[in-house]
């Protein structure tokens, strides 16, 4: 099931902070965001943290526990956001933003496939704004990876 994390949860740290590691970067945000879960048997296992400004939406944080990775359910909270997005949007076509890293493939695979296209690169983002270097799959993150749609 996907839904609005209530009030009274509190936020699903250890998720958010798999998707993005600083801590201080992720406080920065995430107070000013809506937030989806993804629940099953009463355990949040899935979040996905989103903000609609005025000129646009981002995707800010998306997160899967890894024993549930692989069974859709990152696909259902970006299209659950994009629903929510949608019937929220403050004009019409609106820009939908998510960032994410070069050697984030799974992401940038998911992002693709819910019709995200790229539109820049930030060379060695990841490099400079985290404190410690972060490898994904291996790979060193380097660069960050913008990516549009309009809805």
């Amino acid at each position: 099931m996907i839904r609005s994390l209530l009030q009274t949860e509190p936020l699903p740290w250890h998720l958010l902070l798999d998707a993005d590691p600083e801590k201080e970067i992720v406080e920065g945000y995430i107070n000013h965001s809506e937030i989806l879960v993804a629940v099953r048997e009463e355990k949040i296992i899935g979040c996905l943290a989103y903000q609609i400004r005025e000129e646009e939406a981002e995707l800010m944080n998306v997160a899967v526990d890894s024993a549930y990775q692989g069974q859709g359910l990152g696909k259902q909270l970006v299209e659950q956001a994009l629903i929510e997005i949608g019937a929220n949007k403050p004009y019409s076509p609106f820009p939908v933003l998510v960032k994410t890293g070069n050697s984030t493939l799974s992401a940038l695979a998911l992002y693709k496939s819910q019709g995200f296209q790229e539109v820049a690169r930030v060379k060695d983002y990841f490099l400079t704004h985290y404190s410690e270097k972060i490898y994904e799959e291996g790979i060193l993150l380097t660069d960050q990876v913008i990516l549009n749609q309009m809805i």
